[in-house]
């Protein structure tokens, strides 16, 4: 019988066990841990050495059975207590340096088939302290893409946003989830969004299941009136000017979190790694196949500079208040199209996910056609944002889609 510790906090245990990663193992009546259940397990077989966090602790070898993203199962060969520290040395394939893991064991049972041997279930205290962690991100990432590519659900779909009704939809969930984190200020309408949407060559992209708004990303291509993160970043996006490369940057990146539970580590996280990957393979295609894009920018808090890393995207300078997203710091990242294929082990799923099956050029070339009566609701009535363009901005809009805008 497996026995667990109801003094260790449930979000450390519960998770290691709500995504069936221990086999089926009996969990409390409770619907915000069977709500989690559909997160999927994968399998990962690495030898790896366990010690109990003590001073002078022997390392004894072990083997992983299941990885879920907050924990791992191995068995070992002397009785560990629930709430026991522990110290994973993992030796990843094709790695050459160990990466260690900080643990708990949060729940002990007999080994089927084996009384000499104790399962144990032992919850990532950390994941930001793993040393040699980048290896450990890439390894991970890459077994949830393959899972990804492999058993997506059939019935998300990603396309550009078709009408205005979608594209208020966007901003409505752009705005929740933005408030939500302290990236925007509240505003009666409800709304977030920027004058580069409605720019002829934005588009915004959505993620849907079964009618459900589940995420949304823009890009927007640089044009006369430039690009949104040139305010904070205006010398780095000047070089790349200088040095030819067509730009574009990607922007107001929201999934609903409602949908996607919240995870602080979102690589090891199914759910919205896959959403995110969709969102961004669609915009990766627009913006190679249709658009021509040869750089893509982005600022993203540089708490999720791992994930984009993951993605390839590399540094291009140091994180500092972006006044958009209410004075969070934003650190600018840069993904050179063809380096970005071309460093990429045609082995890693990554290059598949993104480069395989290009999303088909019907879908891509699909758009919602702004005029002057759209552009009025969006950029006078429903938010003002008008009255603060630049005069060349306002000449430039006014010239692109002719009207009264008085």
């Amino acid at each position: 019988m497996m026995k667990t510790e109801k003094k260790l906090p449930w979000q450390t245990g519960i998770a290691i066990l709500e995504d069936n990663v221990f086999e089926k193992q009996s969990l409390p009546d409770n619907s915000s841990i069977a709500d989690r259940r559909r997160d999927p397990r994968f399998t990962v077989h690495v030898p790896l050495q366990y010690r109990v966090k003590v001073a002078e602790a022997e390392w004894k070898n072990s083997e992983s059975k299941d990885v879920s993203n907050t924990g791992v199962r191995i068995n070992v060969t002397e009785p560990t207590p629930i709430g026991t520290k522990m110290e994973l040395d993992v030796q990843l394939p094709g790695t050459t340096r160990s990466i260690i893991i900080e643990g708990l064991v949060v729940w002990t049972k007999p080994s089927t088939g084996d009384t000499a041997v104790i399962e144990c279930g032992v919850a990532f205290q950390n994941l930001r302290r793993v040393t040699g962690k980048e290896k450990l991100l890439q390894f991970i990432s890459d077994k949830l893409c393959t899972f990804a590519i492999k058993h997506s659900p059939k019935d998300i779909e990603c396309y550009p946003d078709e009408s205005l009704e979608d594209l208020k939809a966007a901003y409505r969930l752009i705005y929740s989830e933005y408030l939500f984190r302290g990236y925007c200020s509240p505003n009666a309408s409800e709304m977030h969004y920027s004058f580069y949407c409605v720019l002829p060559k934005s588009r915004t992209f959505v993620l849907k299941r079964q009618g459900q708004l589940l995420g949304t990303i823009s890009l927007i291509v640089d044009s006369f009136c430039g690009l949104p993160m040139q305010s904070i970043f205006h010398d780095r996006i000047h070089e790349l000017r200088a040095g030819g490369k067509k730009l574009a940057e990607v922007s107001l990146l929201a999934l609903n979190h409602e949908f996607f539970q919240k995870n602080s580590f979102s690589l090891t996280d199914f759910q919205k790694l896959t959403g995110t990957f969709s969102l961004f393979k669609i915009l990766f295609d627009y913006a190679r196949h249709i658009a021509g894009i040869s750089d893509i920018v982005i600022a993203v808090h540089p708490k999720h500079e791992d994930l984009y890393t993951y993605l390839t995207f590399e540094r291009l300078g140091s994180p500092i208040p972006y006044t958009s997203a209410c004075g969070k710091p934003a650190l600018p990242m840069l993904l050179n199209i063809e380096k970005s294929i071309a460093s990429v082990s045609p082995s890693r799923s990554l290059l598949k996910f993104f480069t395989e099956q290009v999303t088909p050029e019907e879908i891509l070339t699909k758009q919602f056609r702004w005029d002057h009566a759209s552009l009025r609701e969006i950029l006078l009535e429903t938010n003002r944002i008008w009255d603060h363009l630049p005069e060349p901005y306002r000449h430039f809009l006014k010239i692109t889609y002719p009207g009264d805008w008085a």
